[in-house]
């Protein structure tokens, strides 16, 4: 006794792929059935497999009861056999139809040049998060943002505070920040971008703290930030040692504090120059000009 099973599998193969070559990957498959390889699946009607060699597509179907065992005896090492030859990954899936469990219904079995997989998985996974994307909402009880007023903004930055917190706006710890500042994004990403972060915002938090998303300093504002916090202590610096200076005169053409207050200038006049400079940039993107000596963003 066994169970009644389903599949339909097609993989493109190599070039130069051989009929005798794919019948040696399913030799075990077909000798179980008492079958030969088909030319075509013109006359697959049930269970078999067959290769075109006009379309070097490969098809196996399988409708009938199978042994237990059969997915991992039989079923994998011929999916993984003809994964050899394959062009591309694939994905193979075998239906158990005798049960309506879920986590024994289908197993699954993905083949294909070893290089290529992990970029397969990638676009399989992208699909499915992108059918269920859309549902991905802010927990109740969030404060600051909406997820429409989150996804408008360059930096999208969702905090975390405690439930119990007195002062949540003076408690909240930005946790996510995802700075996409400079890029040209439609509606519909930026929207996907502030799903995916407030979902990652939710595992971070999980049931104990609340979110709140507000706005944030995207990484640019930040580099600003801290230039001007420098260049003030720069520009402090030179005052205190210009008073030192005066109190304590130096033997004429002679001065101890020369090359500090040179440095610091040096440094003042770096700082300014980067803040005048990433100005100019913003304000040119926001006018729809391009500065040709940009490196790529990204």
């Amino acid at each position: 006794m066994g169970y009644n099973a389903y599949a339909r599998v097609e993989a493109i193969l190599l070039p130069g792929t051989t009929l005798d070559q794919v019948s040696a990957a399913c030799r075990q498959f077909l000798d179980w059935r008492g079958l030969e390889l088909l030319s075509d699946d013109s006359g697959l009607f049930e269970t078999g497999a067959a290769f075109d060699r006009s379309t070097q597509c490969f098809t196996l179907q399988i409708a009938c009861e199978c042994p237990h065992g059969f997915a991992e005896d039989t079923f994998k090492p011929l999916i993984n056999a003809i994964g050899e030859l394959a062009a591309h990954p694939f994905a193979a899936t075998l239906m158990n139809e005798d049960t309506s469990n879920e986590d024994a219904r289908e197993f699954e079995v993905i083949a294909g040049p070893m290089d290529q997989i992990g970029e397969f998985q990638y676009r399989r996974a992208k699909l499915a998060i992108d059918e269920r994307l859309g549902h991905i909402e802010l927990p109740p009880g969030s404060a600051g943002d909406t997820l429409a007023e989150l996804a408008m903004r360059d930096c999208m930055t969702i905090a975390t505070y405690s439930p119990d917190s007195q002062q949540p706006y003076f408690d909240a710890v930005a946790r996510v920040a995802v700075d996409v500042t400079g890029l040209d994004l439609s509606e519909d990403r930026r929207d996907r971008i502030a799903r995916l972060a407030a979902a990652l915002a939710r595992e971070i938090a999980g049931e104990e703290l609340m979110l709140m998303p507000r706005p944030g300093a995207g990484a640019a504002d930040w580099v600003l930030a801290q230039g001007a916090e420098v260049s003030a202590r720069l520009e402090l610096a030179l005052e205190q040692t210009a008073a030192i200076s005066s109190d304590h005169e130096a033997p004429r053409g002679t001065s101890q504090t020369a090359p500090l207050n040179e440095a610091v200038r040096s440094a003042v006049g770096l700082l300014a120059g980067i803040r005048h400079e990433a100005l100019a940039r913003a304000r040119s993107e926001q006018r729809g000009e391009f500065i040709t000596t940009e490196a790529p963003r990204g």
